[in-house]
């Protein structure tokens, strides 16, 4: 990747006005650091801080400050050199305005970049320009995609919501994904997709963390058996009880009461 020019915190007056009608003839990265108004596709939208453009090649580029402030941006002028980089390029969207939730891995790629550029050490500097390159698309990327996910993720919000109820709940219920998948009406893979990107843990994952949380509440509050506790909590096998509340807490559950 060959990198023609770029900063960060770039900061103008809120007279700043940006406005190329044919665009250029490389790739041009903004990233807004403060409320500002972009051409989207025939028309001005307004954006916030933290939201992203990418101008394709000889797309129009116009963006200004709003609101009567100062402007905040950072900006990436560049051009692909590789088939590779031509791949990764086509994953992110041109002309639209977008916001990857990995804003401070993008931050920090951007930097890395510029603070190269500004550098007084030439040697290497191409090769290092065009890994710190492919380094940025790559964290563009990932932020995209997981973004995706998550805004898929939030239509089935109150379903996730309450399949989450229902495991915390009763955890001694016989679940599986396949059972969950089933009170969620969703695929398997859909639902297993989808509950991680909300919840960040699997569905699985959660089961045994309720599981081994009413566990505990048991341990500490009565003299139950560990064999009756294990039963309460959903577990048919002793053994594989005491093994899976050692591998989270621990310890087993005779030394978890004990302390």
């Amino acid at each position: 990747m060959t990198i023609a020019d770029g900063n960060i915190w770039n900061k103008q007056r809120e007279t700043f006005r940006l406005h190329r009608e044919n665009g250029r003839s490389d790739y041009l990265f903004v990233y807004f650091r403060s409320p500002a108004r972009v051409w989207v596709k025939g028309t001005y939208v307004d954006v916030e801080d933290g939201d992203c453009i990418l101008f394709g090649r000889h797309e129009k580029q116009s963006y200004h400050p709003r609101l009567g402030l100062c402007f905040l941006h950072d900006y990436l002028h560049f051009d692909t050199e590789t088939m590779e980089e031509e791949t990764l390029l086509r994953q992110i969207p041109k002309g639209t305005v977008f916001r990857p939730t990995s804003a401070g891995e993008v931050e920090r790629a951007v930097a890395e970049i510029v603070k190269e550029l500004k550098s007084g050490l030439p040697r290497c500097r191409a090769q290092t320009l065009s890994a710190l390159g492919t380094v940025f698309l790559c964290r563009v990327i990932s932020g995209l995609e997981y973004a995706s996910v998550h805004n898929r993720a939030r239509k089935h919000v109150d379903t996730l919501m309450a399949l989450r109820e229902e495991i915390y709940r009763e955890p001694q219920e016989n679940w599986t994904v396949e059972i969950l998948a089933g009170h969620a009406c969703m695929s398997r893979s859909g639902l297993q997709h989808l509950y991680k990107a909300f919840f960040g843990v699997p569905c699985m994952e959660d089961v045994i963390a309720a599981r081994i949380g009413l566990a505990k509440a048991y341990l500490l509050s009565g003299d139950l058996g560990v064999g009756e506790i294990g039963e309460r909590c959903g577990y048919r096998n002793t053994p594989h009880f005491i093994r899976q509340f050692k591998s989270v807490v621990g310890v087993t559950p005779e030394k978890f009461r004990n302390s």
